[in-house]
């Protein structure tokens, strides 16, 4: 892995959202353009459809195992590594621009710069899907919602933003708008299809501690080298909310629980940056 001297991170963001329908069951936006993988389920086997390039890496969870010498799968446990600080400067533009032929003021798609591993990468989302429990690992003994914003580089390269999203204990904690949108459209009738704002969840890269390294798809095939950007704190929601989420998704044919466990870190570890804005 190639130092760095900072991450930075820009968003140009607007009010805009991604259309999506109900199916597949865990991809609820407009599918990438990439070949599909063929059919798998949990939990991860050969038996369900997972190939020998996701077999690669043992799980952490099994200590039997030696530690792989990469390259480094996801996800991984964030509280058993030390991260490296990054001074990661930031912008937010919110604008518009006059369009003739629309008589309008149109709000362009979230697009989300980031200067990663001495590379300028510019990334538009393709398409974003939950997984429960959480796959990585921020805090410990806690279940959460883990939402991966899935996005290609002006390369045609992946890379992932990821938040979580922890049960508050507060009463009368409000409710997510975002998730209040993914249970509305997935509660909507079969022909239907609806929107998701998925801005709000971008700008909390601009304002939020993250952590930043290269792993891995964590579904089949399981490419490698894929940039990874989970937030640090998770967002707080109504346990009731969550829970209303993940049996909406489960409506839509999302397995019980569609979660990689954490990989065994590679030797020598990774480098996991974390931002310090």
């Amino acid at each position: 892995m190639r130092p760095i001297s900072a991450v930075t991170l820009s968003c140009l963001l607007a009010l805009t959202s991604i259309a999506f329908a109900k199916t597949p069951p865990t991809e609820l936006a407009p599918p990438d353009s990439s070949a599909a993988a063929p059919p798998f389920s949990y939990p991860e086997s050969a038996e369900n459809g997972w190939p020998k390039s996701c077999e690669s890496d043992p799980a952490a969870t099994d200590p039997s195992n030696p530690p792989p010498d990469g390259p480094q799968q996801s996800p991984i446990d964030f509280t058993r590594l030390t991260p490296v600080p990054a001074t990661i400067p930031l912008g937010v533009l919110v604008k518009g621009t006059y369009n003739e032929g629309e008589n309008n003021v149109v709000f362009p798609m979230p697009t989300i710069a980031v200067d990663f591993m001495n590379e300028k990468l510019t990334y538009s989302p393709v398409s974003f899907h939950f997984h429960f429990p959480n796959e990585h690992v921020v805090k410990a003994n806690t279940a959460m919602l883990e939402l991966h914003i899935k996005a290609k580089d002006q390369n045609q390269h992946y890379g992932v933003f990821a938040v979580l999203f922890e049960p508050g204990l507060r009463h009368n904690m409000p409710r997510n708008p975002l998730l209040n949108q993914v249970i509305a459209n997935l509660m909507a009738p079969g022909t239907m299809s609806g929107q998701v704002d998925l801005v709000p969840a971008l700008n909390k890269f601009m304002t939020s501690h993250f952590y930043a390294y290269v792993g891995s798809l964590t579904t089949p095939q399981c490419n490698t080298g894929i940039n990874w950007y989970v937030l640090q704190t998770p967002e707080l929601a109504p346990a009731s909310q969550i829970s209303a989420v993940v049996k909406a998704l489960q409506g839509a044919n999302m397995p019980r629980s569609n979660n990689r466990t954490p990989r065994q870190l590679t030797t020598p570890l990774p480098t996991v940056y974390l931002s310090n804005q």
